[in-house]
Parts: C-alpha cells; structure tokens; sequence
C-alpha cells in the first residue's frame, strides 16, 4: 500500500470495507433505467396521440447517444 490515501480508500475505510463506487454506479444505472422508462412511457403517450390525430411529431432517434431528428 502506497503511503497517500486516495479519496476511495477513505470512503471504503468509512464505510466498513464496502466499495462505494460500486453503490455509485449500481445508483447510476437505475436513475438511467427510470429516465429510459420515462422516455418509452412518453414515446408511447405522443404515439397513441398521433393515431388519434391529436398530435403530429417528429421522430427522434437516438444514434449513438445523440439525438437525429427523422423526418416521418
């Protein structure tokens, strides 16, 4: 062990040997998870809307974490 503490040992060492950037990301992926979710439950409200003729939108698709607009 090098004499200089980084900033996760200190973390690990407070919470009892747990690895809190596993915890970090375990959190990440499920506030990820509900944006996703957010998203597809919006998707499919603007669509249904579509079909009922209340809405006319325009596809967005997501390209490598970018966002292109499609023309319908």
């Amino acid at each position: 062990m090098s004499p200089v503490t980084t900033q996760t040992q200190i973390l690990m060492e407070k919470s009892g040997g747990k690895c809190i950037r596993e915890k970090l990301s375990m959190k990440k992926m499920e506030e990820e998870s509900i944006e996703v979710k957010k998203e597809i439950d919006l998707g499919w409200k603007n669509r249904k809307e579509e079909r009922e003729g209340k809405r006319k939108i325009e596809r967005v698709e997501s390209v490598n974490r970018k966002r292109r607009k499609v023309k319908t």
